[in-house]
């Protein structure tokens, strides 16, 4: 397994692809920088808050007090993003920046329940600290600093795929459990229908296809089926670089589709799985044959185009 990763990471090299994972880091650090900005407008609504039940990371907050904390917090978060925005190559910037979106989300969180929309965030950067010195000024293709780069890249991308399986894997578990037990499950045509309805109920929502989607839940149910089968197979396409930008934007669509029939918005999400896998250096221009590498489906394909030249002998 490890010769066969080294192999392909050095095809990469060669072919000048690590241009494309350096530019998709910057972009990461720069969108992350944009975060921290758009984050710092709020500030005076936590500031106002005279309750606080802080989780452990923020454990420090009661001793100084709700206001001038957040104001610490949201500070050096800001500033620790704009260094890393300007100097990702500086590995103490990056563990700064790391830290300071730990503890700025450990402390918007303690008002209420944990939003997992902003782990990929603190995952991702967490990561990106074990670059190798020299990154992001590779001269050498062949150099092992390209490799290193490339293999901390690939860490990223195998991160966010776990994340999507596990969600896979707990749908496909509930499944067995509810079925198991009589209830709907999400292999029922009305499951997607009435998953909407129900949380539409509970969040008094009106959303733009929601109310469309309840009426023809024979149309949302192979939207479920899919999703169920996008996530519980994402950390597969780690190792299938010819799907993975289907992969991606089928994630993509998913997660618009999300929004529009329940209000429910990973824009983090969308933004990694862009720079992650649309744009992967992993990605070959030769990959005509994707549907092939599709789990399940492409070994489906391939008995069915086998059986059909046997056929035709």
């Amino acid at each position: 397994m490890l010769v066969r990763l080294s192999k392909r990471l050095d095809r990469i090299v060669e072919q000048g692809s690590i241009t494309k994972t350096q530019n998709n880091i910057r972009f990461f650090y720069i969108y992350l920088l944009t975060v921290t900005a758009t984050s710092f407008s709020e500030l005076q609504k936590f500031q106002q808050y005279q309750d606080i039940q802080p989780l452990w990371p923020v454990l420090w907050i009661p001793w100084i007090g709700i206001a001038p904390s957040f104001f610490i917090i949201f500070s050096f978060f800001l500033i620790t993003a704009l260094l890393v925005a300007l100097f990702p190559s500086n590995r103490l910037f990056r563990i700064l920046v790391f830290i300071g979106i730990f503890e700025y989300l450990a402390s918007i969180y303690s008002f209420s329940k944990i939003n997992h929309s902003s782990h990929l965030l603190i995952l991702i950067s967490f990561i990106l600290i074990f670059l190798p010195s020299g990154w992001n000024k590779i001269t050498d293709n062949k150099s092992l600093i390209s490799k290193k780069t490339l293999f901390i890249f690939l860490g990223v991308q195998g991160i966010t795929l776990t994340t999507y399986t596990m969600s896979g894997f707990w749908k496909i578990k509930f499944f067995f459990e509810q079925f198991l037990n009589g209830e709907v499950h999400a292999f029922m045509p009305q499951a997607l229908a009435l998953l909407i309805a129900d949380y539409s109920l509970k969040m008094n929502l009106q959303t733009i296809l929601g109310g469309w989607f309840i009426d023809h839940y024979y149309l949302s149910w192979p939207l479920y089926i899919g999703t169920i089968y996008l996530e519980f197979f994402a950390i597969y396409i780690l190792f299938k670089p010819s799907i993975q930008k289907f992969w991606a934007i089928s994630l993509i669509l998913f997660h618009i589709f999300s929004y529009l029939t329940m209000e429910i918005l990973f824009l983090h999400n969308i933004i990694i799985l862009a720079l992650l896998f649309i744009n992967s250096p992993f990605h070959q221009k030769d990959d005509k044959y994707f549907f092939k590498d599709l789990p399940i489906i492409g070994w489906v394909i391939k008995k069915f185009l086998n059986w059909f030249k046997i056929a035709l002998h």
